[in-house]
């Protein structure tokens, strides 16, 4: 997650394009605003330092999150079928000692 602040310096239309990449797939999405600044206000940066709010980010913040859901899934999907070719494999070698002992009842 990512958040991120723009103040536009004049009027206008302005756009935001958002661009996410894996190795699997990528998304684009494109955001767009309408700037309506006063007209007789100046946008002026404050002349004396102030202290910075906590709560709203300078420039970017990241915000760590889980795995995405798609490396999730191939993850479940990896554990599922090692875990079932593991149980094939038991359940074959079962097979072949109970038939193994029955030739040997047999005899």
């Amino acid at each position: 997650l990512f958040l991120t602040q723009f103040k536009p310096a004049q009027n206008g239309i302005h756009a935001a394009t958002v661009t996410a990449s894996s190795k699997t797939f990528q998304r684009q999405q494109v955001f767009s605003f309408r700037s309506n600044l006063p007209v007789h206000t100046p946008i002026a940066e404050p002349t004396t330092p102030e202290a910075p709010d906590p709560t709203t980010p300078d420039k970017a913040v990241i915000v760590t999150e889980p795995a995405h859901e798609e490396s999730d899934t191939l993850y479940a999907a990896m554990i599922f079928v090692g875990v079932n070719i593991v149980l094939l494999l038991i359940g074959v070698n079962i097979y072949f000692f109970m038939r193994s002992k029955k030739k040997k009842n047999t005899d």
